[in-house]
């Protein structure tokens, strides 16, 4: 006897195996749309957190190279803002290039050789409270006094102190300019 599969396969399916309706699958959809809407802002926070203590991290190993460099050379190594990788300005938005500043005059001359760069993100603002340069002489470490230097953006915020060593520690006090 040969059995008749296609009589079976033509059988109404079981009410169990019955998918969902499209109210149901609407009304999942709305939920999960609304769900994310909400954590949109603590997304974009958690990326504005990662993007700063990135660039927090590589500013503190420039500031740590400068002090490293100018120890182990016995040399002035000056580390500053620049449009064009010669002249410091006063906007510490602007690049950062760290030098040997040979002939100490806290300007890049065409023989003295740059050491690193640093570009900022956009969100970042950076201040220096000593001047346009920051500079660490081999012998001595820091050219200037206490100097403090501030590192924030809206939501965040986190200060370098360097002593007159160059010795770096940080904090996370409020941004005041």
């Amino acid at each position: 006897m040969i059995a008749d599969y296609t009589r079976d396969s033509q059988a109404a399916p079981n009410s169990s195996l019955q998918g969902f309706s499209l109210i149901e699958v609407l009304i999942v959809l709305a939920l999960l749309s609304l769900l994310i809407l909400l954590n949109l802002p603590t997304l974009s926070r958690l990326k504005e957190q990662q993007v700063h203590q990135q660039a927090a991290s590589q500013l503190e190993q420039l500031i740590k190279l400068g002090r490293e460099q100018a120890l182990y050379q016995q040399s002035t190594i000056t580390l500053c803002p620049t449009t064009n990788q010669v002249n410091c300005q006063t906007n510490w938005q602007f690049p950062l290039i760290l030098f040997l500043d040979q002939n100490q005059n806290n300007q890049r001359d065409h023989d003295e050789p740059v050491i690193a760069t640093f570009t900022l993100p956009h969100a970042i603002q950076l201040i220096w409270n000593r001047g346009n340069h920051l500079s660490f002489y081999g012998a001595s470490g820091i050219a200037a006094s206490n100097g403090t230097l501030s590192f924030c953006t809206p939501h965040i915020s986190r200060q370098f102190i360097l002593n007159r060593q160059g010795r770096l520690r940080q904090t996370t006090q409020p941004c005041t300019f």
